[in-house]
């Protein structure tokens, strides 16, 4: 598969203008990008205008934090479906499993993987993996292969600290290979996506997706 196929470019920014959305949709578009990750409000909008059926819109649910209620998370999801959205890339409650709740992680993540299974679309889990010491990522994993979303997404990009290949390739071998992984944060450049799909990343999200496929276009990766 093609590399630009496995990149997600996000559009997350902080006072980011829809202009610059539908500017960014283009492109991608043209490169022949995956998928354009944004915050509801845009992709709501964006999906009134004819995008290219190649490029998957995917809206972030409760992005960066997760710690919105089960029913405003599913509400979200909800509202971007009924605009024909088919993909979400969801944050899950990181903080419950940072304060020993794991039994409220385990209920929030089954019932968003139902409910977006349910609807017949794609949901990716996002956990901030970089936040938790080895037995409690142990016991997320654990709980991801029981439920089974489709993705199992390893950051938001916002935490202190990026993900690394290594941490992909131990994630890797604890995780089932029915469910796939989209690394992200930090990702700027073709290497850097080359290292991490190496090391057992499926898709690659990042601000930077556009500028990488380009450069990898430029050089014939």
């Amino acid at each position: 598969m093609k590399i630009e196929r496995r990149v997600d470019h996000t559009f997350l920014k902080l006072g980011g203008s829809i202009h610059e959305a539908r500017t960014q949709v283009r492109r991608c578009v043209e490169l022949d990008i995956r998928g354009f990750v944004s915050h509801p409000w845009i992709i709501k909008r964006l999906l009134i205008d004819d995008v290219s059926e190649d490029l998957k819109l995917v809206g972030v649910i409760d992005f960066p934090h997760g710690t919105a209620s089960l029913k405003a998370k599913v509400d979200e999801v909800q509202q971007l479906y009924e605009v024909g959205c088919v993909e979400y890339d969801v944050v899950l409650n990181t903080t419950a499993v940072l304060s020993g709740d794991i039994d409220y992680f385990r209920y929030e993540l089954a019932e968003i993987t139902e409910y977006v299974r349910s609807i017949g679309s794609i949901v990716k889990t996002i956990v901030e993996v970089v936040l938790l010491d080895y037995q409690d990522l142990h016991k997320v994993i654990d709980i991801i292969n029981e439920v089974k979303p489709h993705y199992f997404k390893i950051s938001t990009g916002k935490a202190d600290k990026y993900v690394t290949p290594d941490l992909v390739r131990t994630i890797r071998s604890m995780l089932s290979p029915r469910i796939k992984i989209k690394a992200a944060g930090g990702i700027r450049t073709p290497d850097q996506v080359v290292d991490f799909l190496d090391a057992g990343a499926d898709i690659i999200g990042s601000s930077k997706g556009i500028s990488i496929v380009e450069e990898l276009k430029k050089n014939e990766y």
